[in-house]
């Protein structure tokens, strides 16, 4: 295997679990609120977390 096709395998796996962290907060969130504000607080909730994530995963040597 690659040196680019292991950090795209990797990478994938960082990804996979970022959607899974960010859908089951967002899941949580939608059993807490309820209401017309909640796609624009899902909105702002995901690129929080997002940016967030990154930032940490990213910024940090592992």
């Amino acid at each position: 295997m690659t040196r680019n096709k292991i950090l795209i395998d990797q990478l994938q796996k960082k990804m996979d679990s970022i959607r899974a962290d960010l859908e089951r907060d967002m899941n949580q969130l939608r059993i807490e609120i309820e209401g017309p504000q909640l796609k624009s607080l899902e909105t702002i909730c995901r690129r929080s977390l997002l940016s967030q994530h990154f930032e940490e995963k990213f910024t940090k040597p592992e």
